[in-house]
């Protein structure tokens, strides 16, 4: 649509000069930026949405797609303000007209606006790659912890089974009921163990 714009001015206008022209160029240039960044922010609003949900591999990847952007964006914005500064420079602003001046001035500040808001949106968006990067620290260690638990308590009965299967005498060994005894002293320490830990917060 800008571009389409741009053409039109083109057209209507007969006055062109080169040195205008470029000037005109140099704004639709500083233009472009704030239609790009608008769409790396959409970008940004999705990601923060997950945050509240379960991530994925491919969430990670749009992380990392629009990060890379966003620092190549913020050497472009640098790029364009230090050419703008270079054209208003003493050496070079005598050739322009105040109009084409006040063109420069103005595609300069807009240049430097622009750099400020994808610097902003380059923090924010480090900002929600270190508190992904803690939900899944987070989440690993609820895991870990789960299966060290459990595989505490599955070794409780699997050591009080091993006794058992040596050949030697053993209390109750020879009871009908054995097995379940077993069952019960298994399920009392692995109760015990639960409510030890959960008393102790470790789990």
């Amino acid at each position: 649509m800008e571009l389409t714009l741009f053409k039109e001015n083109l057209k209507t206008e007969n006055d062109y000069t080169s040195t205008s022209l470029m000037i005109e160029g140099v704004n639709y240039l500083v233009d472009s930026y704030l239609l790009a960044l608008r769409e790396l922010t959409k970008e940004r609003h999705v990601l923060d949405d997950l945050l509240t949900k379960k991530l994925a591999n491919k969430d990670l990847v749009k992380l990392a797609y629009l990060q890379q952007t966003l620092t190549f964006f913020e050497s472009a914005t640098e790029g364009n303000i230090d050419v703008i500064e270079m054209l208003l420079s003493p050496k070079i602003d005598k050739s322009f007209s105040e109009n084409e001046k006040s063109r420069l001035e103005d595609a300069l500040i807009e240049a430097k606006q622009i750099a400020q808001m994808v610097q902003l949106e380059a923090n924010i968006v480090n900002k929600i790659s270190q508190i992904f990067d803690s939900i899944m620290n987070n989440n690993l260690n609820d895991t870990m912890k789960f299966l060290t638990v459990w595989s505490l308590a599955l070794a409780i009965p699997t050591l009080i089974t091993g006794f058992y299967g040596m050949n030697i005498n053993l209390p109750v060994v020879d009871s009908e009921y054995g097995w379940l005894y077993l069952i019960i002293v298994s399920v009392l320490l692995i109760t015990w163990m639960i409510l030890s830990l959960k008393k102790n917060r470790k789990m």
